[in-house]
């Protein structure tokens, strides 16, 4: 441990007597009344900084995560050799770590390939193998690499640090490329898996294998026939078996549909199984438990359901006069949603009292 020369007058003029600034090969330790504040080398970024003031001069520090760091009250005639002897102290501790850094980067390298295949990428695997190098990358992304290591080594570093930046633009890369290739691979089956060929943004939708994947269409622009199509896209394609795929539609009409449509339109889907929200719930239920839970005639009688709420809302009126005031006021005034008249244009169309 050394201390470095403060100025008595900084200590004066901030009443903190007992004002010190020591260093060891790992930190710097600021000592003030208030308590103790420790820089860390390894959060140093940059080589330290000189800023000269009229009593006294400051050494700052750049810090990882953009903050800066400032010893206050250093003598002015010694802040050169604070600052020199700061920066001897600080290379050497980054000589070392960069060193064990280094040697991880191969590793990462290797990592990063396998994840790239013959298959669309996705974003989650990409950003894994991101945030598992994130301390990497922090620790070799300093002024100290360039310095301490020979020039092989620092054109690798570079090289890691940029793959780091740009991994998820290679992926968008990679996976443009695929895209491309499986649309000639499987022209045939898009042109004729339904009645019409598939257009561009379906065809898209079917290749892109994302780990969640949104959809918006209108009604009637073939929503359901992406669903069959893209099913049938991921058994060519080897990239699921039928028994692995389930297919979940709100109503009954329009999973029976769905199920319909795959037998005839897909020859290898046999095993792929059709569902309803509700009924996969009741069957997971029943196989969990043993016994499947009644579902309310309310759910599937609309004219029950409506009576039923009905007869609350009446209930309710009778019983609770604010209420029913709630209710008149809803109806008078909330039913229908406010419009202004377009022939009030300006002040001469407004009608005068």
């Amino acid at each position: 441990m050394q201390d470095f020369p403060t100025t008595p007058l900084y200590r004066f003029f901030t009443f903190d007597l007992g004002y010190r600034v020591e260093a060891n090969d790992r930190s710097v330790k600021v000592r003030r009344k208030k308590g103790e504040e420790c820089i860390s080398y390894s959060e140093v970024t940059s080589k330290p900084e000189t800023v000269g003031g009229w009593l006294w001069d400051k050494i700052t520090f750049n810090m990882s995560g953009g903050r800066r760091c400032t010893i206050s009250g250093i003598d002015k005639s010694h802040s050169d050799s604070v600052k020199n002897e700061l920066i001897r102290l600080v290379s050497r501790f980054h000589a070392e770590s960069i060193k064990l850094s280094y040697q991880k980067i191969e590793p990462s390298y290797e990592a990063f390939k396998s994840i790239f295949s013959y298959r669309y990428t996705r974003h989650s695997i990409v950003e894994k193998w991101r945030k598992w190098n994130t301390e990497l990358a922090r620790a070799l992304d300093n002024d100290f690499v360039q310095e301490f290591l020979p020039d092989n080594r620092s054109k690798k570093v570079k090289k890691f640090l940029r793959l780091y930046t740009r991994c998820h633009n290679m992926r968008e890369d990679h996976n443009r490329k695929f895209i491309e290739k499986e649309k000639k691979k499987y022209k045939g089956y898009f042109d004729q898996v339904e009645n019409n060929p598939l257009t561009e943004s379906q065809r898209l939708a079917c290749i892109v294998n994302e780990d969640n994947n949104l959809v918006l269409a209108g009604a009637g622009s073939g929503k359901t026939s992406v669903i069959i199509a893209k099913a049938g896209y991921l058994i060519e394609a080897g990239l699921a078996k039928p028994h692995e795929i389930l297919i979940l539609a709100y109503g009954r009409k329009a999973s029976k549909e769905t199920d319909e449509r795959i037998k005839e339109k897909l020859h290898n889907a046999e095993g792929v199984k059709t569902s309803t929200f509700h009924k996969l719930g009741l069957d997971i239920i029943g196989l969990a438990t043993g016994k499947k839970p009644r579902v309310s005639k309310l759910q599937e009688d609309s004219t029950e359901f409506y009576l039923l709420i009905n007869n609350f809302l009446t209930e309710l009126t009778k019983k609770d006069h604010a209420f029913n005031r709630r209710v008149i006021d809803y109806f008078v005034t909330h039913l229908i949603p406010y419009k202004v008249n377009s022939v009030l244009k300006n002040k001469e169309n407004i009608l005068q009292p």
